[in-house]
């Protein structure tokens, strides 16, 4: 199965994710309290068979009950051959006091 995949910023930058356990970071840049960031996620199917997608967010146990701070839409989908699809993929931080953060002072 050939699949790419790769994110696109508001200003039309493109960055593509590798596959398997690698890891990719997307920045959502600079957020406040309950504002919204958003990235645009394409995915490509270069294949000859449909591919299904399924996106799956780990969440520690300790966030399980609060609002989700990621996420997909849409979450799941077929991509047929020679096709594409985009999913947005949004970062929202409802309240600090939910997440454990600690300030970072440089000198």
């Amino acid at each position: 199965m050939q699949v790419a995949c790769s994110v696109q910023d508001d200003k039309g930058s493109q960055l593509t994710l590798l596959p398997g356990n690698t890891s990719n970071i997307v920045n959502f840049g600079e957020v406040q309290l309950n504002e919204k960031s958003l990235q645009k996620v394409t995915l490509i199917n270069s294949g000859k068979f449909d591919c299904l997608y399924d996106w799956k967010l780990t969440i520690p146990p300790k966030f399980e009950k609060t609002p989700p701070i990621i996420t997909v839409i849409p979450s799941s989908g077929v991509i047929k051959p020679g096709s594409r699809t985009f999913c947005d993929v949004a970062f929202c931080l409802p309240t600090s006091s939910l997440y454990e953060m600690s300030p970072q002072f440089v000198r």
